[in-house]
């Protein structure tokens, strides 16, 4: 027993003179290191700079105030419309109070009225080509006639009508409805015939029967 303590003595005595031994080569082994920050040499200002030198917390803060302003419901809506299209003011004013019931932004109801715009454009487009179809396929201007309703519908239309008119059948597609088709190929037709006969010139009597036969017909 005396030996095993004796060596486990000398053991621990082995185990120490290690330790010192490491120490005196490595004073600094087993201790924390300490950083020092030198406050005139860095600057810290809680603010992050990324790749291309901006400031990353401002270019946050620029996008939360975005955010910020892009969620207020306004107390007025400003709404552009495409170019040709005029928006009702008295309908936005009889909406704005439904808007900003459901919170809706005001970027909301710009995408709002550029959806329904959208959708009046489509419904308006699909409406012309089903006048137009059917005009072509009417019995008195359509068919074989198809040719013809358009030169004399062509030439009605532009001795008859107002720039202001023209403005709005360009618009609305109007141009294609059979019964357009029919009034103002007439209207052509009546102005082919409107020439002078022997005995002098037409009369402005003459002029309306010609448009109007059946006037002053009991």
């Amino acid at each position: 027993m005396a030996d095993e303590t004796t060596t486990t003595g000398n053991t621990q005595t082995t185990g120490d003179t290690a330790t010192d031994q490491a120490a005196s080569l490595f004073p600094d082994q087993g201790k924390t290191p300490e950083t020092t920050v030198k406050t005139d040499e860095v600057k810290v200002e809680d603010k992050l700079v990324d790749d291309t030198g901006a400031k990353v917390e401002e270019t946050k803060g620029d996008e939360q105030t975005k955010s910020d302003a892009k969620s207020v419901v306004p107390e007025t809506y400003d709404i552009k419309a495409p170019e040709g299209v005029t928006i009702d003011a008295d309908a936005l004013a009889a909406i704005s109070p439904v808007l900003k019931e459901l919170g809706i932004t005001n970027e909301g109801a710009q995408k709002l009225a550029d959806a329904q715009v959208a959708m009046n454009q489509a419904a308006a487009a699909k409406q012309t080509e089903a006048w137009l179809e059917a005009s072509k396929t009417d019995k008195e201007i359509g068919g074989k006639q198809w040719e013809a309703t358009q030169k004399l519908a062509q030439a009605g239309f532009a001795k008859w009508s107002t720039p202001e008119f023209k403005a709005f059948v360009e618009l609305t597609g109007l141009g294609n409805h059979p019964e357009f088709l029919r009034t103002f190929a007439k209207l052509g037709k009546a102005g082919q015939e409107d020439t002078p006969v022997a005995g002098g010139p037409i009369s402005e009597t003459d002029h309306a029967s010609v448009l109007f036969p059946n006037m002053n017909k009991s």
